[in-house]
């Protein structure tokens, strides 16, 4: 009788410690990487400054294509446990603890922000079958599946993010002109061109 009433108990309060924020924060570590612009010139610091901007935008598309929502609620909460978790996660999923929510959310969309929550790959292979002309922009590797009405669409990227990579794309431009490296500034130069006009034109 004690037996199985041991287990039960023994069960929940690991269940509740799994669950338990701090318990989450406990299994990573806090690493440091301070960086050091002592010999640094003041254009190269302003030049670092401005890759750490453009970083700034592309972090804020992934978080579109992860978990807008989450995005939201890290940016409105006041706890920063909650506000550390959904840092480290990218999203509202312990990625730990095989996906499961770790605040307010339902299981973990299979596409992320990238494909509508309820679209299924059954659904899409299915819809496919039955409109072929949409399969190459529906699998595209560069474009965002959203509903029109009542037909599946694929949305390029350089549309749906056209806010941030603009921004970004600026940002590296601003960078390769303080750099004094030729080669460095060329891959600038070439990362901006390939979030902007001429991504469109081409995806890489």
């Amino acid at each position: 009788m004690r037996a199985s009433l041991i287990y039960p108990i023994l069960t929940f309060f690991l269940l509740q410690a799994a669950m338990d924020p701090d318990a989450r924060l406990a299994r990573f570590r806090q690493v440091r990487m301070p960086l050091h612009t002592q010999g640094l010139s003041a254009g190269e610091r302003r030049m670092v400054d401005k890759l750490v901007e453009a970083c700034q935008h592309l972090e804020l598309i992934f978080w579109q294509q992860s978990d807008p929502d989450g995005l939201a609620l890290y940016r409105k909460s006041t706890d920063p446990k909650l506000r550390r978790l959904l840092m480290i996660n990218g999203d509202r999923w312990d990625f730990v603890d095989e996906q499961r929510p770790f605040t307010g959310a339902g299981p973990m969309p299979p596409g992320h922000a990238l494909y509508p929550p309820e679209l299924t790959r059954d659904r899409i292979e299915q819809y496919v079958k039955q409109h072929p002309e949409k399969k190459a922009q529906i699998y595209s590797p560069y474009t965002v599946v959203r509903w029109n009405v009542s037909e599946l669409a694929g949305v390029p990227y350089h549309e749906v993010y056209r806010t941030e990579l603009t921004k970004a794309a600026t940002a590296l431009r601003a960078a390769e002109a303080l750099s004094a490296d030729a080669a460095f500034a060329s891959f600038l130069r070439l990362r901006a061109d390939a979030g902007g006009e001429r991504r469109r034109k081409q995806p890489q």
